[in-house]
């Protein structure tokens, strides 16, 4: 994560006012503020859908970077989802600036987004600002103090950093000091971490000696399981479990389609990645690495789509888009 002052050479402003936005999917090109508000506009009226993005603006001066915070929050939303929008934190809520080897990060106090989560008891979508990038998180509260956050606008490098630095604020002792304490080296371990403790499930393959196979594609863990045997004496010998850490995609889809998985994993696999050790939960049943300090973190009985389905997610948008008209008029 860079932690440079803002460029505004990097940023170009619009005729619009004084923000762009950068689409999730072209994080390349900059977009118009004018133009991402009239789609806002539209999408509060008809119902389209609106991706997120990731906003910048100027931060010359509190006042002008309190509201400036609030219009790019409205900008970088997400907007009728066909699943239902997610619940959002406003951006009219007070935040705190939490510094660190990432930049400087600002986000609503933890109080305030727990307050939130136990309102809600479900998922749902925080706004947050890294070094003037402002963006949506979405949080998950879990048990024993642990959250679950991820970015809304793609996991780009910078954003998952953020995402990774929010949750640290979250579950810290004292959340003032939780960036101080990590570099951004310590936060993308704890990520890693935090990823292979939810664990990967397996399934069979077609193979003479590996019976199953998993993968955990956020945090590259691949986990494996070989078939029973048998001794000429009739000794049964149960499989053994495998784990491995920072296994690319391409590597685990080479061997679990090969007509020859065990031969593709001796060339690919056997010796090239770190071990790690891993265990079976015996609730959700996917394996999960024993060195995650969180711990395993179990999927059973939590929703896996938590979008409030068939809910009226227009009101959302037309919140962001009478906020953004109020913007382009002062403009």
């Amino acid at each position: 994560m860079s932690t440079q002052p803002y460029d505004e050479t990097k940023h170009p402003r619009g005729p619009g006012g004084k923000w762009a936005t950068k689409p999730a999917s072209e994080s390349d090109v900059v977009l118009d503020a004018g133009v991402r508000a009239s789609e806002i506009d539209d999408a509060a009226s008809t119902g389209v859908y609106v991706e997120p993005a990731t906003a910048t603006f100027d931060l010359t001066g509190r006042n002008r970077e309190v509201e400036g915070f609030r219009d790019a929050a409205a900008l970088a939303g997400e907007y009728n989802h066909p699943g239902g929008d997610y619940p959002k934190l406003s951006g009219q809520t007070p935040r705190r600036t939490y510094t660190g080897a990432t930049g400087r990060l600002k986000m609503p106090s933890r109080a305030a987004i727990t307050r939130f989560g136990q309102a809600q008891h479900e998922t749902f979508d925080v706004p947050v600002s890294m070094n003037g990038d402002v963006s949506w998180m979405r949080v998950t509260p879990g048990k024993r103090g642990v959250w679950e956050v991820e970015p809304v606008a793609g996991h780009d490098p910078e954003q998952v950093a953020t995402a990774e630095a929010v949750c640290a604020v979250l579950e810290a002792r004292r959340p003032t000091t939780a960036l101080s304490r990590h570099s951004a080296a310590t936060l993308m371990r704890r990520r890693r971490e935090r990823l292979e403790a939810r664990g990967a499930r397996q399934h069979d393959i077609a193979s003479s000696w590996i019976r199953s196979t998993g993968y955990q594609e956020q945090g590259r863990m691949m986990v494996m399981r070989t078939k029973d045997t048998w001794t000429k004496g009739g000794e049964h010998r149960p499989g053994r479990v495998y784990g491995f850490r920072d296994v690319p995609s391409n590597h685990y889809s080479a061997m679990a389609k090969a007509d020859r998985p065990g031969a593709v994993f001796n060339d690919l696999i056997k010796g090239q990645h770190q071990r790690v050790a891993v265990d079976q939960c015996g609730s959700c049943g996917a394996y999960y690495s024993t060195d995650a300090a969180t711990g395993h973190t179990c999927t059973t009985g939590v929703s896996t789509t938590a979008r409030r389905g068939g809910s009226d997610s227009r009101g959302t948008a037309q919140e962001a888009s009478n906020r953004l008209r109020r913007l382009l008029t002062r403009a």
